[in-house]
């Protein structure tokens, strides 16, 4: 790198509080002053700034002309009536001029601070989301590690159990990276939902028959209540059919420690057919109380390492792209029930 090469400083906070500066400035009155910045995104806002800064000093010298006009006319008794007049008219529409520029700098600030604020929100979640996904990327990463070492060390002493060990660990993990990429893609997306006539017993019963090998392992039964009168359903396919299997894939979760778990898949019409209802329980672990009100929040997960912290943010964004909503209600140690509730008379025409 040459020697004469030079940077210029700057900051996010400096530069905002120069813009600050100058507009309270403007709005006390100095016009004199001028917005300067480094950061591209800022300069037309400034270049803005500047600009009416100018327009407003310029009203003020006409103004101040006028003015003078007036009182030299005035002194000198050579203006009529009619020429004070009209005088008084344009200093009067000057001044109405002046106060609407000075609520347009208002404006301007408020939409600076709400800019500001916006912008500063969005940086804070983007930090949040980088930091989660590099944690949950890192456990990934060893738990693949790990199942590597067990595969290699069975092939070196040749013990088949330790390889089909290291083989499951790998198929595990391998599953969570296509989890996680599948709810990055939901929740990084802004959507419109893409309908289709849908029978929703027949795509629970397709969730039922993926983790039932899962389900086998964990020695947890899985038990179907659904209503046979539901017929085809305007939904997004995709989107529930992610929805659900987060859910049931959680409630597996849940009953993992207890040997003799049962997860429970409810289907139903309410409100005179104009709902579609689904539950999924469990007799889990259950959700403690503080937990339960970020149950939500983006990664934040009640299964530590073992979770992403997207299944549930992503089941709850689907549920409200399609106009429904989402509650849980949990106990510790005795289980926990998330109920969806969706518009069930939705037509592909929209109706």
């Amino acid at each position: 790198m040459s020697g004469n090469t030079t940077f210029e400083e700057w900051s996010l906070d400096a530069e905002l509080k120069n813009l600050g500066e100058i507009i309270q400035a403007m709005v006390k009155g100095d016009l004199t002053k001028r917005a300067k910045v480094r950061c591209v995104e800022f300069r037309d806002l400034a270049n803005k700034i500047n600009i009416l800064a100018e327009s407003v000093q310029k009203h003020i010298n006409e103004l101040e002309d006028y003015a003078d006009k007036l009182e030299a006319g005035a002194a000198r008794k050579h203006l009529s009536i009619e020429e004070l007049e009209g005088y008084a008219d344009k200093l009067e529409a000057g001044a109405v001029r002046k106060h609407a520029f000075i609520d347009e700098m208002e404006e301007y600030a408020n939409r600076l601070e709400t800019g500001v604020a916006e912008r500063m929100k969005e940086l804070a979640e983007i930090g949040e989301a980088v930091a989660g996904l590099s944690h949950c990327i890192k456990n990934v990463v060893n738990n693949l590690k790990a199942g590597s070492y067990v595969i290699e060390q069975g092939l070196k002493k040749d013990k088949t159990d330790k390889v089909k060990q290291g083989w499951s660990m790998l198929g595990r993990n391998i599953g969570k990276i296509s989890d996680l990429a599948m709810d990055m893609l939901f929740y990084s997306k802004r959507r419109t939902p893409e309908y289709q006539l849908v029978k929703i017993n027949s795509l629970i019963s397709e969730i039922e028959s993926l983790v039932k090998e899962k389900a086998n392992s964990l020695n947890v039964k899985i038990q179907k209540e659904l209503d046979p009168e539901i017929g085809e359903i305007c939904l997004d396919p995709k989107g529930i059919y992610r929805c659900l299997l987060n859910l049931v894939s959680n409630s597996l979760d849940a009953c993992e420690e207890r040997g003799d778990g049962i997860v429970c898949i409810k289907s139903y019409l309410a409100g005179e057919g104009d709902y579609l209802k689904i539950e999924v329980s469990d007799n889990g672990c259950g959700i403690e109380e503080e937990s339960l009100k970020r149950l939500f929040t983006t990664f934040f997960s009640t299964k530590g390492s073992k979770g992403t912290g997207l299944g549930l943010p992503v089941t709850y964004k689907i549920i409200r792209e399609h106009g429904g909503s989402i509650s849980v209600q949990s106990q510790v140690d005795q289980g926990t029930t998330f109920s969806i509730q969706l518009p069930a008379k939705r037509t592909l025409a929209g109706g």
